[in-house]
């Protein structure tokens, strides 16, 4: 096969994939509530919203309600800038935490599933490839 072949194979199994029931609990991470969620509990960090805006890539609208509505679930809390009183930084409680905990272990056993039935090799395989996917995806954008 020549490399156009291969990219028109990939491009398949690709959307294929993305189009797979199980791809959905994935994309939960990629925007919207969880994601600002995922960002703040693994970083441990209080952004403020707009900082929120710039690292998710998302408009400080969208930002803005999903906050409210988090708020609103007990996910994250604002308070009070330190540094400026007027300003407002965001944290992510104890039940966001949570959240964000109980989507990532539900994803981590489907991939789990997946790697068993793969094998070792191609688990690997797998796994070297797709991280050097990454790696020219970010020296090439």
């Amino acid at each position: 096969m020549k490399a156009r072949e291969y990219a028109e194979a990939y491009m398949r199994n690709m959307i294929a994939l993305c189009m797979h029931p199980s791809q959905k609990k994935i994309e939960r991470f990629s925007g919207g509530e969880l994601l600002i969620l995922a960002f703040l509990s693994y970083h441990n960090n209080s952004l403020s919203p707009k900082e929120i805006s710039q690292i998710t890539g998302t408009s400080t609208a969208h930002v803005a309600k999903a906050l409210r509505n988090l708020e609103a679930k007990g996910e994250v809390r604002r308070q009070p800038d330190s540094a400026d009183a007027r300003k407002k930084v965001v944290s992510v409680t104890e039940a966001g935490v949570e959240r964000v905990e109980n989507a990532r272990m539900e994803i981590l056993d489907d991939f789990s599933r997946m790697m068993e039935v793969l094998g070792e090799e191609d688990a690997a395989q797998l796994v070297r490839l797709s991280g050097r996917i990454v790696r020219l995806a970010e020296e090439r954008m």
